[in-house]
């Protein structure tokens, strides 16, 4: 018989760390008929707070911050793709920053900036007057190709195009930069986590204002962008008429 071991070993370890204990720990067992909603609250918030109440007042705390003026969305067009492919992931972004999961936010921050790029791209491709422009870049509008470009390619033609400033360029970078740190670079310090993903978010929203924001202009009139609107007239979600 080998002799016991003298030396023995002892790890820190995180039970379950899977497991909603409000709902049920263990596969087997039968879940709870009725979870109360302040532990399930619990459950959802990343570093699990001590109380229910503690967990409502982060929610609060957290969302207040993301929903100050200058990242208030004030109207945008209810039309599917912009709400299902922008705005809604927008508000699931805000959602995971909420909940205290930053690196969701960041994540869902970054997918949001690259479909307000493709876009964007697929307003141009529907308004632009093709024929003035360079034979690469009416052949590149004409193909659809962009959507198979890495969002840095994408940045780059946009930017050629005259379809974006300066300004959101740089936004779409930064996020991009930021995204691809968090998500790809597992040495990566956490230690400004929170911070970033709450400007990471500030970015998206400034993006998407951009792309489908509509604004109130002279006697309460709605003011959409130009390519924006023959986007909603071709789509039939706005008059031809409408705008300014």
């Amino acid at each position: 018989m080998d002799a016991p071991n003298t030396h023995a070993a002892y790890v820190q370890a995180w039970l379950r760390p899977l497991a909603m204990p409000s709902i049920k720990v263990l596969p087997h067992e039968a879940p709870a008929a009725a979870p109360a909603p302040g532990e399930v609250l619990r459950d959802l918030i990343h570093g699990n707070p001590v109380t229910a109440e503690a967990a409502l007042e982060g929610i609060r705390e957290r969302y207040l911050r993301l929903s100050t003026p200058q990242l208030d969305l004030f109207a945008v067009p209810a039309e599917a793709r912009i709400l299902d492919r922008l705005v809604w992931q927008l508000k699931s972004a805000k959602q995971s920053f909420c909940l205290g999961d930053f690196v969701g936010c960041i994540s869902l921050a970054g997918m949001v900036a690259e479909m307000t790029m493709i876009f964007l791209f697929d307003l141009a491709a529907d308004a632009l007057d093709l024929s003035s422009l360079s034979p690469e870049d009416r052949e590149f509008l004409s193909c659809r190709t962009y959507e198979e470009l890495d969002q840095r390619q994408r940045i780059k033609r946009l930017r050629k195009l005259g379809i974006i400033s300066q300004t959101v360029a740089d936004t779409a970078n930064r996020i991009r930069c930021g995204r691809r740190e968090y998500l790809h670079v597992l040495s990566k310090d956490l230690a400004n986590l929170e911070q970033d993903a709450e400007s990471t978010y500030a970015d998206a929203v400034s993006m998407v204002r951009v792309a489908t924001g509509i604004s109130v202009g002279e006697g309460g009139a709605a003011v959409i962008p130009e390519l924006l609107r023959h986007y909603l007239t071709r789509t039939r979600c706005v008059s031809a008429g409408t705008g300014g």
